[in-house]
């Protein structure tokens, strides 16, 4: 990778991951399984749910299914669990499951659509902000179910990375509408990176000396990733609000806006995401540095668009971030420049079997 050293002081925004970081041994292995959950998850009709999610309470343990809405869970004893299954657009469904030693009759798990009428839907110009788990709206409403829709995206993401880690490269590109504020290199650098090799989201440090690169005085912004939507961390310290369908490039979607609670009183972000109105897959997010005059130096303007892509059916990475920031000039007085920053997936692999394997992993 090369980038020759900034002329400013300006954010590096890190959309993705932090740069790759060996295997952890640990991780790879598995432990002795003593027997296996098997089974498929389909709707009411029958229509197998491919890529739904599998997963056992008590150990964590889970799995996408295959296209078929099979699923294989591993266990290390017999007993008896609970299992949880999870697709976008359906209701959650929990069961209890006694396991024995040996082989396990296959279950046949349904699926029920969410009652959901997109025609009751409505635009809210003043919606009120909850903090999950100290006042949402009570289950059945229409931000009770897009929030959990968007917990599905979330939990889904972060099953992908911790289960199926990949391996994947990225451009990054570097723009400025005024070379004489700030000269950002012309080249563009393909890097690759590991999906879980991210730091996670800590309120208020948002904002960190980028060790990556030799120019000491650049500073990293750690967006938060789709999985740290539903971290404990990010969703005490923020508070949430449903402002119905909106129109984004011709497209309609469902917009939720977040942003930092009072308590927050250093850098964090604000921001919306937006759903797919049939699927509830996200489609796009959008995040703004919160008191960025508290950034030193100060820093106006931050703001980054996160699109995604889908790998399979409902899972999706990363696919481009696009970020922009007003600089100022350190020797010229009253001088700006725009300075944008584009960040691409080119390609990716999985380095541990794919979402919809049948083999099981602990």
């Amino acid at each position: 990778m090369s980038r020759r050293g900034a002329t400013f002081a300006r954010f590096t925004v890190l959309g993705f991951c932090i740069a790759a970081a060996a295997p952890d041994a640990g991780a790879q292995g598995s432990a002795r399984q003593t027997a296996v959950i098997r089974g498929r998850i389909v709707s009411a009709d029958g229509r197998a749910l491919p890529f739904s999610t599998a997963s056992i309470e008590e150990t964590g343990h889970a799995r996408f299914s295959n296209d078929a809405g099979e699923f294989v869970l591993g266990i290390a004893s017999p007993g008896t669990y609970r299992l949880r299954f999870r697709q976008l657009g359906f209701a959650p469904f929990d069961t209890l499951v006694a396991v024995s030693a040996g082989l396990q009759a296959p279950l046949h798990i349904v699926l029920k659509p969410i009652a959901f009428r997109l025609a009751t839907v409505t635009v809210r110009s003043r919606p009120g902000c909850f903090v999950p788990g100290e006042g949402l709206p009570p289950p059945g409403s229409e931000f009770a179910l897009v929030f959990d829709e968007l917990q599905k995206n979330a939990e889904r993401e972060r099953l992908l990375v911790r289960e199926y880690p990949f391996e994947y490269r990225l451009t990054r590109s570097t723009y400025s509408d005024n070379n004489r504020v700030a000269d950002p290199p012309n080249d563009v650098d393909t890097s690759t990176y590991r999906s879980d090799a991210r730091p996670r989201y800590v309120p208020g440090r948002i904002v960190r000396l980028d060790t990556i690169r030799v120019n000491v005085e650049a500073r990293l912004m750690l967006i938060p990733v789709l999985a740290d939507l539903a971290d404990t961390d990010f969703l005490r310290t923020h508070c949430y609000s449903y402002r119905g369908l909106v129109r984004v490039k011709g497209v309609s979607v469902h917009r939720v806006d977040f942003r930092p609670t009072a308590a927050i009183q250093d850098p964090d972000v604000e921001g919306s995401v937006f759903l797919d109105p049939a699927s509830f897959v996200i489609r796009r997010a959008v995040f703004r540095l919160t008191r960025p005059d508290r950034v030193s130096p100060p820093v106006s303007g931050l703001e980054m668009t996160t699109t995604y892509r889908e790998i399979f059916p409902g899972v999706t990475v990363v696919g481009e971030v696009n970020s922009g920031q007003r600089v100022s000039s350190r020797g010229i007085s009253g001088m700006t420049a725009f300075v944008t920053e584009r960040q691409k997936l080119v390609d990716f692999r999985f380095l541990r079997g794919q979402p919809g394997d049948s083999v099981a992993r602990r």
